[in-house]
């Protein structure tokens, strides 16, 4: 996987942009640019210019100043608000908003390897199965999440850039913590979106019709769980820029089984660095036992 990556990231900085989308919008549209030589700028498409040395590009304005660009420079053109292609998730959690065309891969804590894609912008699917050394394929975890967004507001400004949105949407999720136990939720969701920022609030319901459970992890050893049937839980996700670092956010999410037990309590902290390809979340999680626990996440968005 990670051999993939690192093909991948020598494949973008190899290949220039061979055209400029037939979409553009000049002037008061605002767009993030990366440049094949890894630098990203931000603002806005002037016009469209032709050299005879250098070819096709562009006059772009930045708060710097005004500076041609060219295509053989262009690794890639996107509306800043489509820029952050992760918006659909937290870190565990699921926002409210659909994956649509930002289909991706990742891998989970090094272990769980895992996959979503959208239909249009309304329904979602991810799925992943771990893989964990000295247990047998028995013993592994899966996943499937299954979403529906249903309604979604977007305000913008004077100009017609997105400013901030209103989305809702629910879902089931199913769980195998080993073949023989599946944890079956229903969820409601909410997320509110600002221009950098996101907040998520997640009510989910588990229906697996069990109560107590015995998780076999190999040659590692087993454990029993006790988790009530019919519980209602709650989860809570903000992720927001770090100060004015562009691709540089912030990750925070509380999780609770059954909010009527406040024991029961998970928090995660940790910062997410993406572009338009890859996202790397990581960062550390606590609970109320109480101990601390790790975590890291690589995603990779390949269209």
């Amino acid at each position: 996987m990670f051999l993939i990556y690192i093909f991948l990231f020598i494949q973008s900085t190899l290949f220039s942009l061979e055209e400029l989308p037939k979409d553009l919008k000049f002037s008061n549209q605002e767009y993030i640019i990366r440049l094949n030589t890894g630098d990203v700028l931000k603002g806005y498409i002037l016009q469209e210019v032709d050299d005879e040395e250098n070819g096709k590009g562009i006059k772009f304005q930045t708060s710097l100043g005004i500076a041609p660009i060219y295509l053989f420079e262009i690794d890639e053109i996107t509306k800043s608000e489509k820029y952050n292609r992760h918006n659909h998730r937290h870190f565990i959690l699921p926002t409210a908003e659909g994956i649509g065309d930002n289909y991706f891969i990742g891998v989970w804590e090094l272990g769980f390897i895992y996959a979503g894609a959208g239909i249009s912008d309304y329904f979602s699917i991810t799925a992943g199965r771990s893989l964990l050394p000295f247990i047998g394929s028995q013993n592994q975890i899966s996943l499937v999440n299954l979403k529906a967004t249903f309604w979604n507001k977007e305000s913008k400004n004077e100009e017609g850039q997105v400013t901030g949105a209103i989305v809702l949407g629910g879902g089931a999720n199913f769980a195998w913590v080993n073949d023989a136990n599946q944890f079956r939720h229903y969820y409601a969701v909410a997320t509110f979106k600002g221009k950098t920022s996101k907040l998520t609030a997640n009510l989910f319901y588990k229906n697996s019709g069990e109560d107590l459970y015995t998780l076999n992890f190999g040659e590692i050893g087993s454990t029993g769980l006790t988790y009530a049937d019919g519980k209602i839980g709650i989860g809570l996700g903000l992720e927001d820029q770090l100060w004015n670092w562009r691709g540089v956010n912030i990750l925070m999410e509380l999780w609770n089984a059954d909010f009527s037990k406040p024991t029961n309590t998970g928090v995660l902290l940790g910062f997410r660095l993406f572009n338009s390809k890859f996202s790397t979340d990581f960062g550390l999680a606590f609970f109320t036992a109480p101990f601390a626990a790790p975590f890291v996440n690589f995603v990779f968005t390949p269209f």
